[in-house]
């Protein structure tokens, strides 16, 4: 997804060493996608001890549980809220789709039918009830200039504001047009190289009144903020880092090390940026050989064209993570 010119130390190299996400990833030169700006989001959460103790204690709890998880399938309830200067432009197929395209993603099935990765047995469905029992089509329009050019660092808090339905029984999506932010700058070579943001989410526990996600579109970028708001990190947090597959990097051990948000040029013959596979008990048994990054993972960013698949360890993470962090949102 990202085009990199910027010199940058040894692909092949391997860590010696934890290392915070954000002190790793730099700004790539040249490219205009839109990224997901959680990582920011999380160094600037980590600077405060008590949130660190928070997501300690959520990480645990997850690990726990996905121990023994049922094997049915969930489904949970979403929320889509236009925000627009003409919310009513933006039809209610359009949010139809949205939410069909992200049960294909999650199912493996429709344009993601080729994947070789897990049915995560995770739906979604636009909820049929309001906040006080009535009915609805789980898609709501506000008027506002903020969903036009949200800024994402001055107006997240005034966009929330506008509406929101109960975050621990409703997944809370605000759709907006455009979002105003810098996923990655970078000033190299006497010019400004930027990405922009495409969207963002809460991790769990949540519940708070800036829980949910926003986006400026549908596809894989849901997918992708999905993952983020039901507990998965990108597959390259920590980077090569893996001594313990359970608790290093992503926390999931049948992604492999990732140290790269990089393009793959290809999906079929991606970079190897770690040499670290191996480690930790084979990563538990999941690579008995070192292997490329996993580029088709929707918590990747080696390439957006690739992306098609959540892993099996990534189901059972995202599983656990309802059943301890988001049991709210299991309504009957």
């Amino acid at each position: 997804m990202i085009i990199c010119m910027l010199i940058h130390p040894p692909l092949f190299a391997q860590e010696k060493g934890p290392r915070s996400l954000s002190d790793s990833i730099k700004p790539l030169g040249g490219n205009t996608e839109k990224m997901c700006s959680n990582d920011i989001i999380l160094f600037n959460l980590r600077k405060n001890p008590s949130y660190k103790a928070i997501e300690q204690a959520m990480n645990e709890a997850i690990r726990i549980a996905s121990r023994a998880l049922p094997g049915d399938t969930i489904t949970l309830p979403v929320v889509v809220h236009i925000i627009h200067q003409d919310p009513n432009s933006i039809p209610d197929q359009d949010v139809i789709d949205g939410i069909k395209d992200l049960n294909d993603a999650f199912s493996k099935s429709g344009a993601y039918s080729a994947s070789v990765g897990a049915d995560t047995k995770l739906r979604f469905c636009l909820s049929q009830k309001d906040p006080d029992g009535g009915n609805t089509s789980g898609i709501t329009r506000t008027t506002s200039f903020l969903g036009d050019d949200l800024n994402m660092d001055n107006e997240d808090s005034r966009l929330k504001n506008l509406i929101q339905w109960d975050p621990n029984r409703y997944i809370n999506i605000w759709l907006v047009s455009n979002i105003h932010g810098e996923a990655y700058v970078d000033f190299l070579c006497g010019s400004w190289y930027r990405l922009g943001v495409g969207g963002y989410a809460t991790l769990p526990p949540g519940g708070g009144a800036s829980d949910g996600i926003v986006i400026a579109g549908f596809g894989k970028t849901l997918a992708h903020e999905m993952g983020h708001y039901l507990g998965l990190y990108h597959t390259f947090e920590g980077g090569c880092n893996n001594y313990n597959c359970l608790t290093d990097g992503d926390m999931v051990c049948d992604t492999p090390p990732d140290n790269s948000v990089r393009p793959s040029f290809s999906c079929l013959f991606p970079q190897n940026t770690c040499r670290t596979d191996t480690l930790s008990n084979y990563s538990n048994g999941s690579f008995p050989a070192d292997v490329p990054d996993q580029v088709a993972n929707f918590m990747d960013y080696g390439n957006g064209a690739c992306s098609n698949e959540f892993t099996q360890g990534q189901a059972d993470r995202m599983r656990a993570a309802i059943l301890t962090q988001r049991a709210g949102l299991l309504q009957d």
